[in-house]
Parts: C-alpha cells; sequence; structure tokens
C-alpha cells in the first residue's frame, strides 16, 4: 500500500520483528451474537456499545479505553454510560465532552477504573503503559466515511482508473487504523492487555481474512459471549 501511494515500486524494504511477545501479552476477543452494524439505528449502536461496555467493566477494575469512528455514537454512548449505576464510582470521561484531549488524557492515566471514549486521535499517538490501560474496545471497523469531500475525490480519481476504491484505498487504511489501535495495548515488554472488537465483520464479511492480517497472527481471535469474555480477561489480567 505504502509503494503504491509513493508511486514506487521498487523500494527496497526490510520487515523487523516484533520484539513483543503477544501471544502471551494479549488477548483477542469478539463477542458472539452481535447484529449486523449496518442494520443498526444510532441510538440502538449506541445502545449496544454503552451495555457491552457495562458488562465488560462490571467484573474487572482496569482502564478502559473505547474507540470510536463517529462523534455522534460517541455522544449517545456517553450519555448512557452516564446513567448506568453499575458504573456508579467509575470516571467516565468522553472526548470534546470533558475536555481537551490533553485533559482527559492526564486524567484517565492516573485513573483508576477510568472509562475513556476517543475517537480519530485517541487511536493513535497514545502511549500508556503498565496498569494504565489494560483493555481496548473498538466500536466496529475504522472505515473511512465515503462522503467526505477529500475520500469522494480520491475515489473518484481512482474509479476514472479502473480501480476499485474499496480494494485499493479503504481496505488498506483500515487495516492500518487496527493496528494503530492494537498498538495502544502494549507498550513494553511487560505490559498485558484484553483486545475487544464490537464488529463481526471481522469474521463474516469476504474481507475479513485481509483485516484479520492486521493483527499479530499469533494471537487467535476468541468469539465468546460477554460475561465469559470479561471473566476470561480478569482471570488473564490476574495471571
Amino acid at each position: 500500500y505504502f509503494e503504491k501511494r509513493l508511486n514506487q515500486p521498487l523500494l527496497k524494504t526490510k520487515v523487523f520483528d516484533s520484539e513483543f511477545d503477544y501471544a502471551m501479552q494479549t488477548r483477542f476477543f469478539v463477542p458472539k451474537n452481535l447484529p449486523a452494524i449496518k442494520e443498526l439505528s444510532a441510538d440502538k449502536h449506541a445502545k449496544l456499545i454503552a451495555d457491552s461496555v457495562g458488562t465488560l467493566a462490571a467484573g474487572v477494575e482496569e482502564n478502559i479505553l473505547v474507540l470510536f469512528t463517529s462523534h455522534d455514537i460517541l455522544n449517545k454512548t456517553y450519555q448512557l454510560l452516564m446513567k448506568n449505576k453499575q458504573l456508579d464510582g467509575r470516571e467516565i470521561l468522553a472526548q470534546s465532552i470533558s475536555g481537551t484531549r490533553e485533559k482527559i488524557t492526564k486524567r484517565f492515566f492516573r485513573s483508576q477504573g477510568g472509562i475513556l471514549l476517543g475517537a480519530e486521535s485517541f487511536w493513535e499517538g497514545l502511549d500508556m503503559p503498565g496498569d494504565s490501560l489494560r483493555f481496548v474496545i473498538v466500536t466496529r471497523l475504522p472505515f473511512e466515511f465515503p462522503d467526505q469531500p477529500i475520500t469522494k475525490a480520491r475515489h473518484s480519481w481512482l474509479r476514472s482508473k479502473n480501480q476499485n476504491p474499496f480494494t485499493i484505498d479503504t481496505l488498506p487504511k483500515a487495516a492500518i487504523r487496527l493496528k494503530q489501535s492494537y498498538g495502544r495495548l502494549i507498550r513494553n515488554k511487560e505490559d498485558k492487555g484484553v483486545y475487544i472488537l464490537l464488529d463481526n465483520r471481522l469474521l463474516t464479511s469476504s474481507y475479513a481474512r485481509y483485516l484479520q492480517q492486521a493483527f499479530p497472527p499469533e494471537v487467535p481471535i476468541t468469539v465468546a459471549g460477554l460475561e465469559e469474555i470479561e471473566k476470561k480477561s480478569h482471570s488473564f489480567l490476574q495471571e
């Protein structure tokens, strides 16, 4: 993808193995029986996320980062979580609601059992090693919105070249975004963490295999109910 963007197919490249042992340091879950996201209204999608976060947070005390692709869904989810009595006593922070990115990042870093809802910039450049971040929940696959002006123009140009914008541009960018989200979890050799994706298209879609390659191949994707995920996560983090 990088070579094609630069139009330099003869670049010399080298791949380095990661210094992290992902198979020992992480667990990857997709909840079973998830509804099709494309068929959900914004309100129903927010409720799905809020219910999932509430269930997962009930049995763990670790900080949880919840990543969104939509500010509207983020705001709706925040309102629902604030009404959840099970989360009383836990600090819930939301991008563009609880303060600046820098302010809420510092509060989250110092928090015990905090829940941070973030979009865009929180997918990358967030460095929270150790106990400051043990859970990352991704609310949906991070595809670009096709109606954005720059995206529309780029896809129009690709179609004029008889190229498929989805496979040439959209999929690779989503894969990079997923890599970035997974990278929030493990920042050093002592870190441990749990990654949860609330979108079963990673397993069922025609492009599932492509996106699965964005993750460490040695980490299996476990499909389980939310309560089982909570129990497995708690057990793993206590080992």
